[in-house]
């Protein structure tokens, strides 16, 4: 499960590091990048950007996290996590949804703000394909009988509960039109 998350952070990262190489080359040179209107990629400076952000932060980073956080709960617990599968199955619907934001950053949503917002009903997305990595983490370490739980276990388990719990919490806040409280 673990390896999984790992190789669809490694691919986002490089999806994401040709996003900005092409960002910031638009944004030096305007019509630099002209050949790739050939094949129908023309984004704005902002879709660009957004599409980067998207790929950077919920695509690579988000995925290497919680990789590392399953190999950890190897490690610690001495064994597999308790349902390999649904790990390496959550990955792929993880991926769908970061290829559904970077589509998404690169149509008109993203053309009138300088920060690109997702829609509200993405962050709990999210929440919901991460809700079942959440009950992995719990039945990992509950299976594990022969050692205590460590105190490092569950704040892997409590920082991936934090990040679940951003998905609400955005949807709650993005929904409004208060900037301020939303940041």
């Amino acid at each position: 499960g673990a390896r999984t998350w790992f190789g669809h952070g490694i691919f986002w990262m490089i999806i994401s590091a040709s996003l900005a190489f092409t960002s910031y080359w638009s944004a030096y040179e305007p019509y630099a990048l002209h050949s790739l209107d050939a094949i129908g990629y023309s984004p704005t400076a902002v879709q660009a950007t957004a599409a980067w952000h998207v790929a950077a932060v919920f695509g690579a980073m988000s995925m290497l996290l919680i990789a590392a956080g399953f190999t950890i709960q190897n490690r610690m617990t001495g064994g597999k996590l308790a349902s390999e599968s649904n790990a390496a199955l959550m990955s792929y619907a993880w991926t769908g949804l970061v290829l559904t934001g970077v589509i998404l950053s690169h149509t008109n949503l993203a053309s009138e703000r300088a920060w690109f917002e997702l829609p509200a009903i993405y962050y709990v997305l999210f929440t919901m394909v991460g809700l079942p990595l959440f009950v992995n983490h719990l039945l990992t370490m509950a299976k594990a009988d022969s050692r205590p739980v460590d105190t490092s276990q569950w704040f892997v388990v409590m920082g991936f509960a934090a990040m679940l719990w951003i998905g609400p919490a955005t949807f709650l806040l993005v929904g409004g039109e208060n900037l301020t409280l939303q940041w």
